[in-house]
């Protein structure tokens, strides 16, 4: 016998409830934003969808889903799909694109972080690895040069009204962010995009201004600011000695790095260089393995870049062990573009130092990262 709308909308209901409880047990930062939304039951959308107000769902699509052997774990995680779309902001990054096609490119980019936290996802779901540490922007423009993907859209976005505040969102994120802290619960993903979502007025500077004063406070002086550098806004400390212990700097040379960004690169160690000007950095350059060296200063910084083939974070971490050197730090200069980590993690303090958007997805297993040039 079919069942009526009526009847639907109950087992849909229960379905939710029963997805709730999971999220609330087991993957709090979600659940803490997805409890201030409500869900509205919607007979014209297909499966779920967001204006980054409310939640609205299919009751046929929900009860389908239901059915299958993991229904509730599969339900939550659409939950946290479209969860994902509002913390990410694509309600409100929108601009003048194609509805579909942004819909899926934004999939693509919730779904590789869901699937990443070992999320299962309904069949079909829209996945694919090659756009691995890509955004949104980045997959829809690959889109546009290809043929129509193959799956369904989990669910739909709607962009927000125009001129709407973002500040309740990033309210939200950080609250959420709390109560998955306090719980003990962590992910990689959701640290790195949290940081991107409310902290992205936080520059650089102050970042690596904060990374020095942990790694070497000792020999800081927050008394006297370094005049060096005051040009350019950034307040550095002075030293109480001549110069910091060496530096180790890679550079990636990979093919994936443009000249713009190597020329990024070096501008940025100047900066790095000034806050103690006799101190001296070892330089790497490696793409998939060490292609040259060279120790530098502020008053020697002329660089030999070489490089050019693919991308590979052991050589260069090798490379430093190898040197048996007593190094305050090590800045990685990259694009992001890269899944090949040490196993071992290194014992000096690591600043990742990226130039692309792939900020968002850059998960490295150990270091801080920080996106230069914004």
């Amino acid at each position: 016998m079919e069942k009526t709308q009526e009847d639907l909308a109950l087992l849909a209901e229960q379905a939710l409830a029963k997805a709730k409880t999971k999220m609330l047990l087991k993957l709090p930062f979600y659940a803490s934003i997805m409890m201030r939304l409500p869900l509205t039951l919607s007979d014209t959308e297909q499966t779920m969808a967001t204006d980054s107000k409310q939640i609205l769902y299919n009751p046929k699509f929900v009860v389908e889903l239901s059915k299958e052997t993991n229904g509730s774990t599969l339900i939550s995680s659409v939950l946290c799909h479209e969860v994902m779309h509002i913390v990410l902001k694509h309600t409100h990054r929108f601009g003048n694109r194609n509805h579909m096609l942004w819909n899926i490119a934004c999939d693509y980019a919730v779904n590789l972080i869901l699937a990443d936290d070992m999320m299962p996802l309904p069949k079909d779901a829209l996945l694919d690895k090659r756009y691995t540490n890509m955004t949104a922007e980045d997959i829809y423009e690959k889109l546009l040069k290809e043929n129509p993907p193959s799956g369904r859209m989990i669910g739909n976005i709607t962009q927000a009204p125009s001129g709407e505040s973002e500040d309740a969102i990033d309210a939200m994120i950080a609250e959420a962010y709390a109560t998955a802290k306090a719980r003990g619960i962590k992910s990689v993903n959701i640290d790195r995009i949290v940081a991107e979502a409310i902290y992205p007025t936080l520059g650089w500077k102050d970042i690596l201004a904060n990374f020095f004063a942990e790694v070497v406070k000792s020999d800081y002086s927050w008394t006297v600011p370094n005049v060096r550098y005051s040009y350019s806004g950034l307040y550095l400390p002075s030293l109480n000695t001549k110069s910091l212990k060496p530096l180790s700097i890679v550079m990636d040379t990979s093919g994936s790095v443009e000249q713009k960004e190597i020329n990024e690169f070096a501008s940025e160690l100047v900066g790095i260089l000034s806050v103690s000007p006799d101190t001296e950095a070892d330089i790497i350059y490696a793409d998939a393995e060490v292609c040259g060296e060279q120790t530098v200063s502020l008053t020697d910084l002329e660089l030999t870049p070489k490089g050019g083939g693919g991308t590979d974070y052991v050589p260069a971490f090798n490379r430093i062990a190898e040197a048996e050197k007593d190094y305050c730090c090590c800045i990685y200069f990259t694009d992001g573009y890269c899944h090949s980590f040490p196993s071992e993690v290194p014992e000096m303090p690591v600043l990742w130092a990226l130039s692309k958007d792939s900020y968002q997805r850059f998960s490295p297993p150990f270091g801080q990262v920080i996106r230069i040039g914004v």
